[in-house]
């Protein structure tokens, strides 16, 4: 007998030179979630939109947010540069309950 270890989706945040890279790890949970950037939910439109790059490989799904974007926000400007926060949020689809919360912070001189 083999015991199934449930594994919940994760978030996992980068910075990068030209922003904020998000990874979804998905967990192998059969549950639905959506992906919400601050307050804008992630679908195709807000990656045209907002120019996010998107891609989906076998276990995460990664979005990357360019510097001047939607969803980014901006806490920090001084001399040494500029301060950003991205704030993203899992929430179930059969529940719209916010499950998973991560916020990532980078600074760009």
């Amino acid at each position: 007998m083999h015991a199934h270890l449930q594994v919940h989706p994760s978030l996992e945040g980068k910075c990068t030179e030209k922003g904020v890279l998000v990874l979804l790890h998905y967990g192998n949970q059969d549950l639905q979630w959506e992906m919400y950037l601050g307050k804008h939910r992630l679908d195709w439109e807000l990656v045209d939109i907002a120019g996010y790059v998107v891609e989906a490989e076998e276990e995460y799904l990664s979005v990357e947010l360019p510097l001047y974007s939607l969803g980014m926000t901006y806490e920090d400007l001084s001399l040494q540069g500029l301060v950003t926060r991205v704030e993203v949020s899992l929430v179930n689809v059969d529940t719209m309950k916010e499950e998973h919360t991560f916020v990532q912070r980078c600074p760009f001189p």
